[in-house]
C-alpha cells in the first residue's frame, strides 16, 4: 500500500493537519488506500496547538485500531473502504516501547538553552573570528530579550527563519529522518506533502531544509509543498517579538527566495492559500498560550491535501502551482463573513464536506444514544434490537474492556474534539472583548437536534441564494430526519442499523441458521460498519453514495 507522509511544520502545520484529522475520520475515500505518517516538526516544546494536533491523533489512531484492528488482521483486505477512519494512520516516531508522539523530537541539550548558545556564539574566536564577525552582521547581538541570540530554543523560533534554517539544517542526520527514509519508497507511488506558513519562523524556514534534505536522499521523491500565507494576526504588542505588520513583507521575502532558488524545483506541485482579511488572534509567542482557533484557511488547505493524493487536479507543463483564496468579494461583516455550502466547488463537497457531515451525525448517535449525554441509559430502542446481542454492545457499554467498549470510548472521546473544532471554524467572536473569525465555517452543530445540525444561510445573510450544493444536503437532511423528536431520529438511525446486519445473502454480518456473526466479522467491526451505513441510509434516502447522491439532485 503507498504511503502519505505530512509534513506539519510549526503551529500553522499543525492547525493544519488537525483539519486533516478530521477529513480522514469522516472516511474521504482519497485516502482509503493510503498509509499516512503524520510528522509534527515544532522546536517549541510546549506549544498548545501541537500538543492539542498530538491528541487528537493519538484518539484517531486509537479508534482506528480498535475498529479495524482484528479485521484487516484476520482479512485479505488491504485497506478499509467506505468506513469512518478507514486511513491506517502510523507514527513514525513510535519504537519498540510502543511509546511515541507523532513530533519529531526537536530539543535543546540543556533546558532554556538559547540560540546564541546553540551555536557556541561564545566559543568563536581564533581561527573561527571571520564566523563570529559574519554572525555579528546577521543577528541581532543586544541585550534585549527578544534579540535573536537571547531567544530560547525551547520556545521555537518566534517568526524568525534566519535561526530556523539553522537548527534544520541537520535534519537529515536525525534517527527519525532516517527511518523516514528507510520506509519512504517513490517507486511504490509513496507521496510526501510538505506543510508551513511562509510568514513565521518555523515554516519558513522548514519547508525548504525538508524538501532539500529528502531530495538529496530520495531524487525521484514525489514532494508536494503546502505554503500558507498570512491568514490570522496577533492582537497588537509593541514589545513582542512576533509583529503582524511584518507578516507580508516576510511572505515576499519567503517567495522570492522560493523562486529565484532550486528549492521550488523540489516539489512536484506547489499549492498556495490564505486569507485577504485575516483573523485577529490572541498574541502568544508560544508555548501553553499558543491555541488557535481552527480557521476556515485550514479546512481549505486540507483539501488540498486531498486534492493532491486524489490526482484529480491535473498541473500543465508550463506551471506547477495552485492557489485557492477565499473570495475577494466576500462582504467583510462585523459578525463575520459566514461561508457555507455554496462557497464550496462541488468536487469538495462530494469528496470530502459531506462525509464531514455524516461524521458529525455519527459521532452525536454515539455520544446521545450509545453513551448517552447525561448518564441516562441507553437508548432501549436500541438495546433491544437484534444486532445488540450479537455484538455484545449491552456489555460494551457497561464496560466490559473488549474492543467494542475501547472504541465507542475513543469515539466519545472525538465526538469533543471534533465538536470543539466545529465551534471554533464559527466562531462568531465575544462582543467588544474579540472579534470573530474574519471568515466563518458554518457546517455543522451537533449540539443541535438532529434535524438542524447542518448549518444553513440566515435571513440576514443570504436570504434569495439557496443554490449551494450543501444547502441541498441540509434540506435533505432535515426533510429526512423530520417528524419527531430527538428519540424519533434516532430510531431512524437505529433501524437502518438494523437493516444493515440482516441476513441478506454474502453481504450480512449475520447468519440467521447459525444465530452468530459470520466469520471474520468482529463485534468492533460490524457496530462500525453499521454506524457508517445507517447514516449513509439516512441522509441518502437509501441511494447508493458511491452513484448519484439525492443531496446532488
Amino acid at each position: 500500500m503507498p504511503k502519505l507522509f505530512v509534513f506539519a511544520i510549526g503551529g500553522t502545520g499543525e492547525r493544519v493537519m488537525r483539519s486533516l484529522t478530521m477529513l480522514m475520520a469522516a472516511g474521504a475515500p482519497a485516502f482509503d488506500n493510503y498509509e499516512v505518517y503524520p510528522i509534527i516538526v515544532d522546536c517549541d516544546l510546549k506549544n498548545a496547538d501541537k500538543l492539542r494536533c498530538a491528541e487528537t491523533l493519538q484518539c484517531y489512531s486509537n479508534i482506528h485500531n480498535a475498529a479495524f484492528g482484528r479485521h484487516t488482521a484476520n482479512s485479505d483486505s488491504k485497506g478499509m473502504k467506505d468506513q469512518f477512519f478507514a486511513c491506517d494512520v502510523r507514527d513514525l516516531t513510535r519504537g519498540a516501547d510502543g511509546e511515541g508522539s507523532f513530533t519529531f523530537p526537536f530539543k535543546p541539550e540543556t533546558p532554556q538553552m538559547t540560540f546564541r548558545e546553540y551555536i557556541g556564539y561564545g566559543t568563536l574566536n581564533g581561527e573561527l573570528m571571520r564566523t563570529y564577525e559574519l554572525l555579528q552582521a546577521l543577528y541581532d547581538e543586544s541585550n534585549r530579550p527578544d534579540a535573536e541570540l537571547n531567544l530560547r530554543m525551547d520556545l521555537g523560533f518566534k517568526g524568525n527563519p534566519n535561526i530556523g534554517s539553522v537548527v534544520f539544517n541537520d535534519l537529515g542526520d536525525h534517527p527519525i529522518f532516517q527511518k523516514f527514509i528507510s520506509l519512504f519508497q517513490p517507486g511504490n507511488d509513496d507521496k510526501v506533502m510538505v506543510i508551513g506558513s511562509i510568514f513565521g519562523g518555523t515554516g519558513a524556514s522548514g519547508i525548504p531544509e525538508i524538501a532539500n534534505a529528502i531530495h538529496a536522499r530520495k531524487p525521484q521523491a514525489d514532494i508536494a509543498a503546502l505554503l500558507v500565507l498570512p491568514y490570522f494576526a496577533p492582537q497588537e504588542n509593541k514589545d513582542g517579538a512576533i509583529q503582524a505588520a511584518r507578516f507580508n513583507s516576510k511572505t515576499k521575502a519567503a517567495l522570492s527566495f522560493y523562486e529565484s532558488s532550486a528549492v521550488k524545483k523540489k516539489f512536484s506541485r506547489i499549492y498556495y492559500v490564505g486569507d485577504n482579511i485575516p483573523t485577529v488572534v490572541k498574541y502568544s509567542e508560544g508555548g501553553e498560550t499558543q491555541k488557535n482557533n481552527a480557521n476556515l484557511v485550514e479546512v481549505i488547505a486540507a483539501l488540498m491535501v486531498e486534492d493532491y493524493i486524489s490526482g484529480r487536479t491535473q498541473t500543465g507543463t508550463l506551471t506547477k502551482d495552485l492557489k485557492f483564496s477565499i473570495d475577494m468579494d466576500m462582504e467583510a461583516k462585523e459578525s463575520g463573513s459566514r461561508v457555507l455550502g455554496k462557497h464550496f466547488d462541488e468536487a469538495s463537497v462530494k469528496h470530502s464536506l459531506t462525509s464531514l457531515i455524516w461524521l458529525g451525525m455519527a459521532l452525536k448517535f454515539v455520544h446521545e444514544d450509545v453513551l448517552t449525554d447525561g448518564g441516562a441509559p441507553m437508548n432501549a430502542q436500541l438495546k433491544s434490537r437484534g444486532f445488540a446481542q450479537p455484538i455484545g454492545l449491552s456489555e460494551a457499554v457497561e464496560g466490559d474492556n473488549s474492543k467494542l467498549d475501547r472504541l465507542i470510548k475513543e469515539l466519545n472521546k472525538f465526538y469533543g474534539y471534533y465538536k470543539e473544532w466545529m465551534a471554533e471554524l464559527d466562531y462568531p467572536g465575544n462582543g467588544k472583548e474579540f472579534p470573530p473569525n474574519s471568515h466563518r465555517l458554518g457546517l455543522v452543530d451537533i449540539s443541535r437536534p438532529y434535524a438542524d445540525i447542518v448549518m444553513k444561510e440566515t435571513a440576514e445573510e443570504d436570504a434569495d441564494d439557496k443554490k449551494g450544493v450543501l444547502d441541498k444536503v441540509g434540506s435533505f437532511f432535515s426533510e429526512a430526519m423530520k417528524g419527531g423528536d430527538r428519540k424519533a431520529s434516532a430510531d431512524r438511525i437505529i433501524g437502518a442499523m438494523e437493516d444493515g446486519f440482516r441476513d441478506n445473502g454474502e453481504s450480512g454480518h449475520f447468519v440467521a441458521k447459525g444465530s452468530q456473526l459470520r466469520s471474520g466479522h468482529e463485534e468492533e467491526w460490524v457496530f462500525a460498519d453499521l454506524l457508517r451505513k445507517a447514516v449513509v441510509t439516512v441522509c441518502t434516502g437509501g441511494k447508493d453514495h458511491k452513484d448519484e447522491l439525492v443531496i446532488f439532485k
